[in-house]
């Protein structure tokens, strides 16, 4: 019974036009073309993240190596960057490879969001990867043992500035 009562009041909050939005008391629309009317935003909408960065993939010896943005799908992690290797001539998924862990915020009203490559490149004269992560951590992979080295961590956050005291 509960989850009907729910199901109506969203419809009825849908057929008004005000899709749940709390109103102060002066910004309510009334009157009957109330729902008619354009509210105009005072602010653009902003992303909870911006978008991965573009990051073009990697072709080698008929294989393919770009990030498996799609991971948790396929029996990965969702917080975690994974190397996604494919064959270049029937397109089929060969391997998974697990690059990093993103440690979860567990901040109440903070979500974790996801870590993206940034880079990623084919190591010359090696049979190797060398992927750098949004958060500048530099990766090593070698394609041959599929396994990964973390080549230099991230980069160390400034260190927290006080002001100065103030002469009496």
């Amino acid at each position: 019974m509960v989850s009907v009562a729910v199901a109506v009041l969203a419809l009825g909050s849908a057929a008004t036009g005000d899709h749940g939005r709390a109103y102060g008391s002066n910004d309510r629309p009334s009157g009957p073309a109330a729902a008619d009317r354009e509210v105009q935003m005072t602010h653009p909408p902003e992303a909870s993240r911006p978008a991965p960065p573009v990051v073009p993939p990697v072709f080698y010896k008929g294989i393919r190596y770009e990030q498996d943005l799609d991971s948790a799908q396929h029996g990965g992690d969702p917080l975690s960057g994974y190397l996604m290797a494919t064959d270049t001539t029937n397109g089929a998924r060969l391997w998974i490879l697990k690059i990093y862990q993103v440690a979860p915020q567990n901040i109440p009203g903070l979500p974790t969001f996801n870590r993206y490559f940034k880079r990623l490149s084919l190591v010359p004269d090696r049979d190797a990867l060398a992927i750098e992560d949004e958060a500048g951590t530099r990766y090593l992979v070698d394609l041959s043992r599929r396994a990964v080295t973390i080549v230099s961590p991230p980069p160390a956050p400034a260190p927290e500035t006080k002001p100065l005291p103030t002469p009496e």
